[in-house]
């Protein structure tokens, strides 16, 4: 990696982050405390038997993510996710491009709730970042990598 300034003007640089090689993850469901999912940023264990296998991770902070390298043989990616009144917004990008910003607002709380995202034809394999993008909490319970 190289920076460089090209202006006569001062750079200031907050945070650099040196994130791990993405482990390729292939067709199954993946819990939120599996090695192949990596989060960035302050995310906490939540232990409830209502959630998607009894457990998720949640946030309240902008910023924080999610990503995993989906293999070729993915084509859709289902998340479960938990809503309610006080939730933000997820960004979804597959190979760095947006495809979609998901919403966990709603006026009461609730497991359970799915989002399907459907990844490019012909990929020999994605890198998927979600990214919350707002204050509120977003709750994830798992992630179901389908053919």
């Amino acid at each position: 990696v190289t920076l460089r300034n090209l202006f006569p003007s001062y750079v200031v640089i907050e945070r650099i982050d040196l994130l791990p090689p993405l482990p390729e993850l292939g067709v199954g469901l993946y819990q939120e405390n599996n090695p192949g999912l990596i989060f960035t940023g302050n995310w906490l264990t939540y232990l409830d038997p209502a959630s998607a296998g009894g457990s998720s991770r949640y946030t309240n902070q902008s910023g924080n993510s999610l990503r995993f390298r989906a293999s070729a043989a993915v084509n859709q990616i289902v998340l479960t996710w938990a809503v309610g009144s006080s939730f933000g917004n997820l960004e979804v990008r597959v190979n760095g491009v947006l495809v979609d910003t998901i919403s966990s607002a709603s006026t009461s709380f609730a497991w359970g709730q799915t989002a399907t995202i459907t990844l490019p034809a012909n990929s020999t394999e994605d890198e998927i970042t979600l990214t919350t993008t707002s204050g509120g909490y977003v709750i994830i319970e798992q992630i179901d990598l389908r053919s």
